[in-house]
């Protein structure tokens, strides 16, 4: 491997020697890159690694989509290893753009050229988007649900609404709520990182848009997969628990089960990250580890502004013109004095706006506000949970350290 990085840092004075041969040691024992271990040791200040690492002369990637195909001919773990993915494939020349954290890096580019058998062309990314691709290939992939057919047979009769109740933790207040079987199975599935066992079918966004990939002729798994559960003709019996009695969730279908994803990775790339929009990007990825639809709100003067929602949620479009007032009577407000707060989106015109945004009409939600300098900043609005108490928990840890992150970029931008 190459120590341009170090050497680099070194010379100017932005590192220690005692700190540089701590990373080094790490880099040899751990078998992880240079800038990770500068992160973790703390050893540089994330915008002056930055800085040093934007003074290579290559082109510029900011959000890092991975290839699912060329991923996974990749060992598990190199990726991560070396902070090196691999993002576009030529078909006419045959190469492979591959987006690294170090441009410098000799040693990734050789690594990945070696395992692919192709020409690779290098592209840099910032630290904080890089750990934000891992983070989301590291995401357990969705539960496949039930395929709806063309036609159900007549002695079937139509699913109808099973009507339960039960407490909202953190408030003991008694909600209703009402689940149906899911009509849509056209659920997206995530990229798994899994080694024995792979997913048939991926969906990946390749230049905006959503490519499938049959991985079926890639790496066949060691396993047929299980067939799915057929309906149950009796729509008003309720449908065994999955969980254990003291767990509350899934909510949904569809959403994330446990064991959840770790997002220890989601939460250094937030400390690490250089800009408001890199923080926000890692707030969908760890939110998103316990809720199938997250969309992000930012506070603007005096309204709150859609920033990103996942596909699952709605329109990335038509949810960033969605514009919602401070002091409007509706459930993001609850969550702007901070921490994360349990409810319904009830059908009043101060929600109108929201609806109308979202495919589907939602569950139970969850708000999560992020301030900063004691000003909200950011509202965090989660449905389809999978655990509401694993995910309120994860929400505030969430929320905190981006607080935190975005303080110290704020200070940073004021410095200069």
């Amino acid at each position: 491997m190459t120590f341009e990085l170090g050497r680099s840092l070194l010379l100017a004075d932005a590192v220690a020697p005692d700190a540089m041969a701590n990373a080094l040691q790490m880099v040899a024992t751990r078998g992880m890159s240079l800038a990770r271990a500068l992160i973790m040791l703390r050893a540089v200040e994330p915008a002056r690694l930055e800085e040093e690492l934007a003074r290579a002369k290559v082109p510029v990637l900011r959000h890092v989509v991975p290839v699912a195909a060329l991923v996974l001919r990749l060992p598990a773990d190199l990726c991560s290893r070396l902070l090196a993915i691999p993002v576009r494939e030529d078909v006419r020349s045959g190469s492979v753009d591959v987006a690294v954290v170090d441009a410098r890096d000799t040693h990734a580019v050789a690594e990945i050229a070696y395992w692919l058998g192709v020409p690779v062309r290098v592209v840099r990314t910032s630290y904080a988007s890089m750990e934000a691709a891992l983070a989301r290939m590291a995401a357990p992939p969705a539960p496949r649900a039930v395929a709806a057919t063309a036609m159900a047979p007549i002695s079937v009769p139509a699913a109808r609404p099973v009507r339960q109740t039960s407490e909202t933790p953190l408030y003991g207040t008694r909600v209703a709520r009402s689940e149906a079987k899911p009509e849509d199975a056209n659920v997206p599935l995530a990229l798994s990182r899994s080694r024995r066992s792979h997913p048939p079918v991926s969906i990946v966004e390749i230049d905006g848009a959503d490519v499938v990939i049959d991985l079926r002729h890639r790496r066949p798994p060691s396993a047929p997969p299980a067939a799915p559960p057929e309906p149950t003709p009796d729509a008003d019996a309720s449908p065994p628990s999955r969980t254990p009695i003291t767990a509350r969730g899934p909510f949904a279908p569809n959403a994330p089960t446990a064991p959840f994803a770790d997002i220890a990775l989601v939460l250094d790339g937030i400390r690490a990250a250089t800009s408001r929009d890199a923080v926000l990007e890692l707030l969908v990825s760890g939110a998103r580890t316990v809720a199938r639809k997250v969309g992000i709100f930012v506070v603007k003067k005096h309204e709150l502004v859609g920033w990103t929602c996942t596909p699952e949620l709605g329109d990335v479009a038509t949810f960033r013109a969605l514009h919602v007032r401070l002091d409007a009577t509706t459930i993001l407000a609850r969550a702007l004095p901070g921490g994360t707060h349990l409810g319904r989106i009830l059908r009043s015109a101060a929600h109108a706006p929201i609806l109308a945004a979202m495919k589907d009409a939602p569950g139970e939600v969850a708000v999560t506000g992020v301030r900063v300098e004691g000003h909200p900043a950011v509202v965090i609005l989660c449905d389809e949970l999978g655990d509401t108490m694993i995910a309120t928990r994860r929400m505030d840890e969430l929320a905190r350290v981006a607080g935190e992150a975005l303080r110290g970029i704020v200070l940073l931008k004021a410095r200069r």
